[in-house]
C-alpha cells in the first residue's frame, strides 16, 4: 500500500509529533510511505512568520507532488485558525483523493477555536470534511467536533498511549511508595501558556513553610522562550525542594517517572489526552489535574488520583496539602493506573487500532510472509 503521510515530526518533541512517529514506525516497514514533515521550531500555534510561509508552501508543493502515487492519505489536523487554513489548501490540493483521506485530531480546541469562532471556516471545513474517507479523535468528549460533518460510522475513537519503555515493574511502584519523605512531584509537559505549571508553583508558594520542606517538585520540558525559561528560573530559585530540568527523554526520564509519586498537569487547555498523564500511569504514578477537555476520557477522580481546579493555586495548595495529611490513597492510585495503562494505553494497541481503522494492518498470512522473508526462507 502507498501512504501519503502528512504529519509533524520530531525535533520538536510534543505529544502530537511523537504520536506521529510513533505511527509511522509501525507502518513505514509494511508499506511504501512517502512523507510530508508539518513540524515547527517551536510551539506556538498559529504563529506566522516569513520562514514559516515558506515551510507551509513547501509543504503544500511536497504533497502536490507525492499525491499521485497515494493510496491512502493520512493528516494530522490543525487546531488554529492559521493551521485550519493550511489543512484547507491540503484539501483542496486532494481534492479529487478525499475519499482515501483520514484525518487524525490529536487535540480538543478544534471546535472552539475554528469553528465557533468562524462560521465560514466551518462550512468550507465541512465541505471537504464530509468526503473524507474518515475522521480519527482520541476520546469519547471530541466526539461532538465533527458530528454534524458526517455520519458517526465515519468518527473512529482511537485513545492515546505511552511508551512501553517508561512502564514500571509492580514491585518498583510498591516500593517508592513506602517513603513519602520527601512527596516527589513531577511535571513533565512543555512549559507552555495553558498547560498551568504556574498554578502549580504558585500552589507550592501559598503552602505554609512545614508543608512546603515535605514535597519536591520537579519541572520537565521546554519553554516558549528565553525570557519565559528565566522568569521561570528566578520564581524558583528560592525554594531548593523545585527544580527545573528542561526537555528530558529515554533514561533520564524513565527515572524521573519511576520515582515521582504523582504526575501533576493543571493544564486548562481543551486537551487531547496528554501523553504525560499516560506515562504517569504506566509508571505507577497518582495524578493530580483538571480534568480539562479530553482529560476526561482518560482521568476519573477518586479513581486515577486528585482533580484540581483549572487556574486556581488554591486548589493545587489545598490538594497538596490533603495528600500530605492522608497519604494512604496513593500507592492504590499507582497500582490502577498502571494496570488500566498496560491493557489499554499501550504503543501496540494505538497503532494497531490505527491500522485497522485505515484498513492497512497486514493479516497474519501476510505478516507470516514477512517473516520468512527476514528469516530468507
Amino acid at each position: 500500500m502507498r501512504i501519503l503521510f502528512i504529519a509533524p515530526l520530531p525535533p520538536p518533541v510534543s505529544g502530537q509529533s511523537l504520536a506521529a512517529q510513533v505511527f509511522l514506525d509501525s507502518i513505514k516497514d509494511d508499506h511504501s510511505v512517502d512523507v510530508v514533515d508539518m513540524n515547527k521550531d517551536d510551539f506556538r500555534n498559529g504563529f506566522i512568520s516569513l520562514k514559516r510561509f515558506h515551510e507551509v508552501l513547501k509543504l503544500l508543493v511536497d504533497t502536490h507532488r507525492k499525491l499521485k502515487f497515494s493510496d491512502i492519505i493520512y493528516l494530522h489536523v490543525s487546531e488554529s485558525i492559521a493551521g485550519n487554513l493550511k489543512d484547507l489548501l491540503l484539501f483542496l490540493i486532494c481534492r479529487n483523493k478525499l475519499s482515501s483521506l483520514y484525518l487524525h485530531l490529536h487535540g480538543g480546541s478544534l471546535e472552539r477555536q475554528v469553528f465557533r469562532a468562524n462560521k465560514l471556516l466551518r462550512m468550507i471545513n465541512r465541505y471537504f470534511v464530509s468526503r473524507t474517507a474518515g475522521v480519527i479523535i482520541l476520546g469519547q468528549s471530541h466526539t461532538g467536533i465533527y458530528s454534524d460533518f458526517m455520519d458517526s460510522t465515519r468518527i473512529h475513537i482511537v485513545p492515546n498511549f505511552a511508551e512501553d519503555c517508561y512502564s514500571s515493574s509492580i514491585a518498583s511502584i510498591q516500593g517508592k511508595f513506602r517513603s513519602l519523605q520527601p512527596l516527589r512531584i513531577l511535571y513533565l509537559s512543555n512549559l507552555i501558556s495553558g498547560k498551568g505549571y504556574e498554578f502549580l508553583l504558585e500552589g507550592f508558594i501559598l503552602l505554609s513553610e512545614e508543608y512546603r520542606r515535605r514535597i519536591e517538585i520537579v519541572f520537565a520540558g521546554e519553554f516558549g522562550s528565553d525570557n519565559e525559561r528565566d522568569d521561570f528560573l528566578s520564581k524558583i530559585s528560592p525554594y531548593d525542594q523545585l527544580h527545573y530540568l528542561g526537555f528530558v527523554s529515554g533514561e533520564a526520564k524513565k527515572e524521573l517517572l519511576e520515582r515521582a509519586h504523582i504526575l501533576c498537569l493543571p493544564s486548562y487547555l481543551f486537551e487531547g489526552q496528554p501523553i504525560c498523564i499516560l506515562e504517569g500511569y504506566r509508571a505507577g504514578c497518582a495524578v493530580v489535574t483538571t480534568g480539562k477537555g479530553g482529560i476526561s476520557d482518560v482521568f476519573v477522580e477518586g479513581t486515577n488520583g486528585y482533580k484540581i481546579e483549572e487556574r486556581s493555586a488554591q486548589s493545587v495548595a489545598d490538594v497538596l496539602a490533603r495528600i500530605i495529611d492522608e497519604p494512604d490513597n496513593l500507592l492504590g492510585f499507582g497500582l490502577h493506573n498502571h494496570e488500566l495503562a498496560e491493557t489499554k494505553y499501550t504503543i501496540s494497541i494505538h497503532t494497531n487500532r490505527l491500522q485497522d481503522v485505515m484498513g492497512i494492518r497486514p493479516s497474519s498470512e501476510q505478516i507470516d510472509e514477512y517473516k520468512e522473508a527476514e528469516l530468507g526462507v
